[in-house]
């Protein structure tokens, strides 16, 4: 797979968060809290947006291309979140908008991001990303990436780690979004954590299990990372 940074809109602030992901005031005013934690996957350049400064929360942005901020309270981890580790139950929320699953190499990337979103996601917390998209099964091409699997199968493979994955009380839902494309149809994904703290431990011990047998059996989960038209990370 290849991605075409420097083709990607990498500015979205926080009021296109909070549409896509339904994000509503009263979620954001608990989470504007210096002790609150929030990871954004594939965050690129938003922290440094206006609304994202106007917020007190604790924000760590995993990208493959993080800039400088001067933004408090904000770890910036430039690595592929497929590859990198938090400890179990660290996040408020996870937010994933034009990140993950969509942009994920293969079956294996896509069951990883969702089982370590919800290791590293605390007991009653949420995890939200956008697109899950419905089209005509064909392989996307577009000016800011090249993908190896068909979109459906994306979407599938994403519904079965969904169902394989969110055990122990894990709630899910679906809500449908007007896509900019009449061909496709585009939801976003809400998954609230089990509230109980034993339903939560529970998970985890199985999400460890299976984190380690996806890695064991992954293969290449490499992708070709492009800052510029001959410029790879």
């Amino acid at each position: 797979m290849k991605l075409f940074l420097y083709n990607q809109t990498r500015t979205r602030d926080l009021n296109m968060y909070q549409t896509l992901l339904n994000v509503s005031n009263n979620d954001l005013k608990d989470l504007d809290k210096p002790y609150k934690k929030l990871l954004l996957i594939g965050g690129g350049e938003s922290i440094n947006q206006p609304q994202f400064k106007k917020i007190n929360t604790h924000i760590t942005n995993v990208d493959f291309m993080p800039i400088n901020t001067t933004r408090p309270n904000t770890i910036q981890l430039p690595c592929d979140f497929i590859t990198t580790h938090f400890d179990k139950d660290s996040f408020d929320e996870i937010w994933a908008l034009y990140s993950l699953p969509l942009y994920a190499k293969n079956q294996a990337a896509i069951q990883l991001f969702l089982a370590k979103s919800l290791l590293f996601a605390k007991a009653a917390s949420k995890i939200r990303f956008f697109p899950l998209e419905f089209d005509n099964g064909k392989t996307l091409k577009t000016t800011d990436a090249e993908w190896d699997i068909y979109t459906s199968d994306c979407t599938t493979y994403t519904l079965n780690a969904i169902s394989t994955f969110c055990t122990h009380g894990t709630k899910v839902e679906f809500q449908d979004h007007r896509p900019i494309n009449p061909n496709r149809h585009e939801q976003n994904v809400i998954i609230t954590l089990p509230h109980n703290p034993d339903n939560k431990n529970a998970l985890n011990t199985n999400l460890y299990e299976r984190i380690n047998k996806i890695r064991r059996n992954c293969g290449n989960l490499n992708i070709e990372v492009f800052m510029s038209d001959n410029k790879r990370l």
